[in-house]
Protein backbone atom coordinates (compact mmCIF):
# COMPACT_ATOMS: atom_id res chain seq x y z
CA UNK A 1 0.00 0.00 0.00
CA UNK A 2 2.66 2.49 0.99
CA UNK A 3 5.03 1.36 -1.73
CA UNK A 4 2.46 2.10 -4.42
CA UNK A 5 1.70 5.49 -2.88
CA UNK A 6 5.33 6.54 -2.75
CA UNK A 7 6.01 5.10 -6.20
CA UNK A 8 3.18 7.23 -7.55
CA UNK A 9 4.66 10.25 -5.78
CA UNK A 10 7.83 9.99 -7.89
CA UNK A 11 5.80 10.87 -10.99
CA UNK A 12 4.98 14.43 -9.89
CA UNK A 13 7.42 17.34 -10.08
CA UNK A 14 7.25 19.06 -6.69
CA UNK A 15 7.75 17.59 -3.26
CA UNK A 16 4.60 19.18 -1.86
CA UNK A 17 2.42 17.52 -4.49
CA UNK A 18 4.24 14.22 -4.04
CA UNK A 19 3.62 14.29 -0.28
CA UNK A 20 0.00 15.27 -0.81
CA UNK A 21 -0.70 12.50 -3.32
CA UNK A 22 1.15 9.78 -1.44
CA UNK A 23 -0.41 10.50 1.94
CA UNK A 24 -3.84 10.96 0.39
CA UNK A 25 -3.55 7.54 -1.21
CA UNK A 26 -2.44 6.02 2.09
CA UNK A 27 -5.42 7.59 3.90
CA UNK A 28 -7.81 6.33 1.22
CA UNK A 29 -6.41 2.81 1.57
CA UNK A 30 -6.78 2.96 5.36
CA UNK A 31 -10.35 4.20 4.96
CA UNK A 32 -11.16 1.34 2.58
CA UNK A 33 -9.61 -1.11 5.01
CA UNK A 34 -11.66 0.25 7.91
CA UNK A 35 -14.85 0.44 5.84
CA UNK A 36 -14.71 -3.16 4.70
CA UNK A 37 -13.36 -4.67 7.90
CA UNK A 38 -16.79 -6.16 8.65
CA UNK A 39 -16.45 -9.11 6.32
CA UNK A 40 -19.91 -10.59 7.03
CA UNK A 41 -21.59 -7.41 5.85
CA UNK A 42 -19.44 -7.17 2.71
CA UNK A 43 -19.96 -10.79 1.78
CA UNK A 44 -23.73 -10.44 2.04
CA UNK A 45 -23.74 -7.09 0.26
CA UNK A 46 -21.40 -7.85 -2.64
CA UNK A 47 -21.27 -11.63 -3.04
CA UNK A 48 -24.85 -12.83 -2.52
CA UNK A 49 -26.67 -14.47 -5.42
CA UNK A 50 -29.07 -11.54 -5.67
CA UNK A 51 -26.37 -8.89 -5.84
CA UNK A 52 -24.20 -10.86 -8.29
CA UNK A 53 -26.99 -10.52 -10.85
CA UNK A 54 -26.73 -6.71 -10.80
CA UNK A 55 -24.14 -5.39 -13.23
CA UNK A 56 -23.30 -2.23 -11.28
CA UNK A 57 -22.44 -4.20 -8.15
CA UNK A 58 -20.30 -6.62 -10.15
CA UNK A 59 -18.44 -3.62 -11.62
CA UNK A 60 -17.92 -2.09 -8.16
CA UNK A 61 -16.67 -5.40 -6.75
CA UNK A 62 -14.33 -5.81 -9.71
CA UNK A 63 -12.93 -2.32 -9.06
CA UNK A 64 -12.56 -2.95 -5.32
CA UNK A 65 -10.73 -6.22 -5.91
CA UNK A 66 -7.89 -4.27 -7.52
CA UNK A 67 -7.40 -2.30 -4.28
CA UNK A 68 -4.94 -4.23 -2.09
CA UNK A 69 -6.48 -3.18 1.23
CA UNK A 70 -9.93 -4.41 0.14
CA UNK A 71 -8.54 -7.79 -0.91
CA UNK A 72 -6.64 -8.07 2.38
CA UNK A 73 -9.72 -7.13 4.42
CA UNK A 74 -11.84 -9.72 2.66
CA UNK A 75 -9.20 -12.46 2.91
CA UNK A 76 -8.50 -11.76 6.59
CA UNK A 77 -12.22 -11.50 7.38
CA UNK A 78 -12.99 -14.79 5.64
CA UNK A 79 -10.29 -16.60 7.60
CA UNK A 80 -11.27 -14.92 10.87
CA UNK A 81 -14.97 -15.76 10.48
CA UNK A 82 -14.26 -19.42 9.91
CA UNK A 83 -11.26 -20.07 12.14
CA UNK A 84 -11.90 -17.97 15.23
CA UNK A 85 -14.33 -18.36 18.08
CA UNK A 86 -17.14 -15.89 17.48
CA UNK A 87 -20.45 -14.80 18.91
CA UNK A 88 -23.54 -15.78 16.90
CA UNK A 89 -26.33 -13.27 17.39
CA UNK A 90 -29.00 -15.59 15.99
CA UNK A 91 -28.47 -18.31 18.60
CA UNK A 92 -27.00 -15.99 21.29
CA UNK A 93 -24.07 -18.32 21.87
CA UNK A 94 -20.38 -18.66 21.11
CA UNK A 95 -19.45 -20.80 18.11
CA UNK A 96 -16.07 -22.50 18.04
CA UNK A 97 -13.80 -22.03 15.09
CA UNK A 98 -12.72 -24.78 12.74
CA UNK A 99 -9.63 -25.52 10.70
CA UNK A 100 -9.18 -23.27 7.71
CA UNK A 101 -6.88 -24.23 4.86
CA UNK A 102 -6.42 -23.57 1.18
CA UNK A 103 -9.33 -25.83 0.18
CA UNK A 104 -11.76 -23.97 2.42
CA UNK A 105 -10.55 -20.62 1.11
CA UNK A 106 -11.46 -21.52 -2.48
CA UNK A 107 -14.76 -23.18 -1.58
CA UNK A 108 -17.92 -21.53 -2.92
CA UNK A 109 -20.20 -20.28 -0.15
CA UNK A 110 -23.81 -19.13 -0.58
CA UNK A 111 -24.79 -15.93 1.23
Amino acid sequence: MMVSAFMMSTLVKTQEKANFYSYTLILIMLFVNALFSNCDFCLKLFYSELSQGIGVIRFIVGFFEFIPSYSFSMAFGTVAIRASRRFDYNTVSWNPGSAFGYDEYNQDIKF
